[in-house]
């Protein structure tokens, strides 16, 4: 169960182009009742999205962008990290659409990432339609 739930992270950390997933934000939580070990939510997502425009400057295509982000912390590679992924899908893209549509504010660019991962040919596996 704990390694789904790490692939998982792995995954959609490939989703949303999380560069900054390092060993300190990843948590492990214990139940001392039931002696089980699970991981803790995932937070810290702050340079996901190509949201840092230092990096991933905001007058270059997504497309081209995409291809500069590096993984961590087991491989550099998001495709590597994602080939870890044996489980079912769980993203569903109808509820992220309509979630990105009715957001109270605008998403800047992050919605158009978003909406570039979820045409990802590798990432359809996450999908739920």
């Amino acid at each position: 169960m704990l390694s789904h739930s790490l692939s998982q992270m792995l995954a959609f950390d490939a989703f949303i182009l999380n560069e900054d997933r390092h060993t300190n934000n990843i948590l492990f939580l214990y139940d001392s009742v039931t002696k089980i070990w699970k991981l803790a939510p995932l937070f810290d997502h702050g340079l996901s999205l190509l949201s840092d425009i230092k990096d991933y400057p905001l007058n270059i295509p997504i497309s081209i962008l995409k291809r500069k982000v590096k993984a961590k912390p087991f491989s550099s590679a998001f495709s590597k990290q994602l080939a870890l992924y044996q489980g079912d899908p769980f993203i569903k893209r109808n509820l992220l659409v309509q979630k990105l549509e009715e957001a109270p504010y605008h998403l800047n660019r992050a919605k158009d990432v978003v909406l570039s991962q979820l045409q990802e040919r590798s990432l359809q596996r996450l999908i739920i339609d």
